[in-house]
C-alpha cells in the first residue's frame, strides 16, 4: 500500500485513529497516512507529481526555540524568534512573512483552541511562560496570531506545520462539515498541514522534526518522513502520550530531489 488516507466520522475527528492497531503494529509505524476532513476531499488532491519550493521556507519560534533553530538550519531557512523582538513577536512581522512563503511554513510554541469560536484559535507571540490566564481570555489585541489572521494573510504554502497544543482540534458541524484548520486549509489551498491533537513536549516535538526535515529536505515524501519520525521519536513517549502528531492532506514531496 503506498499511502492510507482515514477519513473520520463525527467524534472520530478528536481521535487518534492512527493509534489503531494492524496486526499488533499501529497504523502510523506500518503505513505512510494523512487525514483528509471529507471522502469528496480526495477530488481535490492534485494528481502526479506537484511542483515543489526550494529556499522559501519560513520558522516562526515563540516558544521551543531548540526545535524552531534546528528547523530553520535543517530548511536552510529564516527564522523569527520571540527573543529577537523582546520576547514578543509583532503581528505584522509574522503576517508580512507568512503571506510570502510559499514552500513549508513552521510555527513552533503553544496554541490554544475555541470551541465556542474556532477562528479565533491559534497561537501566542509572546513565551507562554508569561501568558496569565486573564492574557488567553484577551484575543483581540496584537499578542495573538488566529486562524481569522492565517486566513487574512492569503498564504498558500506547501505546508503549515503548527506544532503547539491542540491545533489539529476542530467542531464538527452537521453534516461533518469541520471548523478549525482543516477548514482554512481548504480556504487557503493549503495542500498539507502537521498539527497536534493534544499538547505534544517540547522534547517530542523537537526529536520527531529532527527526523521529519533531515528526510524531507532530500526529497522524500512527506507521508513516508512523517512514518519514520513518528517510529523514531515515540520511545521517548510514555504509552499515554503516544502520538500526538498528525498529518492533513497531500502526502507527497514538498522539497525537491537535490542534483547530485
Amino acid at each position: 500500500m503506498a499511502h492510507l488516507f482515514l477519513v473520520p466520522h463525527d467524534a472520530l475527528f478528536a481521535g487518534p485513529l492512527h493509534a489503531l492497531l494492524d496486526r499488533g503494529t499501529p497504523l502510523a509505524h506500518r503505513y505512510s497516512l494523512s487525514y483528509l476532513p471529507a471522502l469528496s476531499s480526495l477530488r481535490f488532491l492534485p494528481k502526479g507529481t506537484r511542483p515543489v519550493a526550494t529556499t522559501d521556507h519560513l520558522v516562526v519560534g515563540v516558544d521551543f526555540e531548540p526545535e524552531a533553530a534546528t528547523t530553520a538550519s535543517l530548511l536552510g531557512c529564516p527564522v523569527i524568534l520571540a527573543r529577537q523582538y523582546g520576547g514578543r513577536i509583532p503581528k505584522g512581522i509574522v503576517s508580512t512573512h507568512i503571506a510570502a512563503a510559499r514552500g513549508i511554513v513552521h510555527v513552533s510554541g503553544h496554541a490554544f483552541f475555541s470551541s465556542a469560536t474556532p477562528e479565533r484559535s491559534g497561537f501566542p507571540l509572546r513565551s507562554a511562560s508569561t501568558l496569565g490566564r486573564a492574557d488567553r481570555l484577551h484575543l483581540d489585541d496584537d499578542g495573538f496570531f488566529t486562524l481569522a489572521d492565517l486566513r487574512s494573510s492569503r498564504t498558500s504554502p506547501t505546508l503549515l506545520v503548527l506544532s503547539g497544543c491542540s491545533t489539529g482540534q476542530h467542531v464538527v458541524h452537521p453534516g461533518d462539515e469541520l471548523a478549525g484548520i482543516a477548514r482554512v486549509m481548504t480556504d487557503l489551498s493549503i495542500p498539507s498541514a502537521i498539527v497536534a491533537l493534544w499538547p505534544p513536549s517540547g522534547g517530542y516535538t523537537y526529536s520527531f522534526f529532527s527526523v521529519f526535515y533531515s528526510l524531507v529536505r532530500w526529497g522524500m515524501p512527506i507521508g513516508r518522513a512523517f512514518r519514520r519520525a513518528t517510529r523514531e521519536a515515540t520511545p521517548i513517549l510514555p504509552s499515554d502520550s503516544w502520538g500526538p502528531l498528525v498529518l492533513l492532506g497531500d502526502f507527497r514531496p514538498v522539497c525537491p530531489i537535490p542534483a547530485l
